[in-house]
């Protein structure tokens, strides 16, 4: 499985990385207008969103907005544990030691309760699995924090295939959304 994991992650970070910055512009431009239509999101109060990376749905502008409108929250690495501090605006950010992503400061929230996570992934497939970046971060932090928010994951086309390789641990999202569609799980009411 192992193996397999490694390959998708290989052949969909060649595709990204093939995207020019306008095409990753305009993908992330539609991407983020099908994600604000969707009730779930126009709902959610709280939102647990990611800082997001060159190989990733951009974030950065859209974090700013959002948080004129609702919580934001970012997810911190702590030692091998991802933690959740409140985005209070970029001049309260700093990079984290392992990884250099800028991330907020001030304590850690105990038992965040988002209304909304969105789910960073390196490759999604229609049943609304995701391939994460092989670390298990956000697997971990849903698992004991025992969520009801709903869990959309987001991307460009070209992180789409046909079925991401999972395990038992492996959480399924609600919602994927890239540019070109939308995707719900089976059997999720909305």
């Amino acid at each position: 499985m192992h193996t397999e994991k490694q390959q998708v992650r290989r052949q969909v970070k060649a595709l990204v990385n093939g995207l020019s910055e306008n095409e990753k512009t305009n993908q992330t431009r539609t991407a983020q207008t099908r994600l604000y239509g969707l009730p779930q999101f126009r709902q959610a109060e709280s939102i647990l969103i990611y800082w997001s990376l060159d190989d990733e749905i951009k974030t950065h502008a859209f974090i700013e907005k959002l948080s004129r409108e609702k919580e934001i929250l970012l997810p911190v690495i702590d030692g091998d544990t991802m933690r959740v501090k409140r985005y209070t605006g970029t001049s309260n950010m700093k990079p984290d030691e392992r990884y250099n992503i800028p991330e907020p400061v001030g304590d850690a929230i105990v038992n965040p309760t988002p209304d909304l996570v969105l789910v960073p992934g390196v490759a999604f497939d229609s049943h609304c699995l995701r391939l994460g970046r092989g670390k298990g971060y956000y697997d971990q932090f849903l698992s004991h924090n025992r969520l009801s928010a709903t869990l959309v994951g987001i991307g460009f086309n070209e992180q789409m295939v046909t079925q991401v390789p999972s395990e038992n641990h492996d959480f399924p999202l609600d919602i994927v959304v890239t540019a070109d569609r939308i995707y719900f799980r089976t059997g999720k009411k909305y």
